[in-house]
């Protein structure tokens, strides 16, 4: 049951940009496979849907973005820069200076 519910000891991640893409807004099938005899395991889509039109690039990215966030797919690295800072509290006496 561990083995089973652990990570994979390697995982890889790949994707791909069409290169004759065609805007046409239809669903175009993919097809990932290995070249390899190794039993391994793979989790890809099955296509994607092309756009309708090529518009603006402002709302582009509007429509990537609220792909991402009603996707079905599961993320699991975001791109987050954490950043800690410390101080002292020192009290300061009666008549002098900062």
């Amino acid at each position: 049951m561990r083995q089973a519910g652990a990570a994979p000891a390697l995982s890889l991640f790949a994707g791909f940009s069409p290169q004759n893409l065609k805007i046409d807004g239809r669903y175009h099938t993919l097809k990932v496979s290995l070249t390899s005899k190794e039993k391994l395991n793979i989790q890809a889509r099955h296509g994607y849907f092309a756009p309708r039109s090529i518009g603006d690039p402002a709302e582009a990215t509007k429509e990537e973005i609220r792909e991402a966030l009603f996707s079905q797919e599961e993320i699991r690295d975001l791109p987050v820069e954490l950043q800690t800072q410390f101080s002292r509290k020192t009290k300061l006496r009666r008549g002098s200076r900062y």
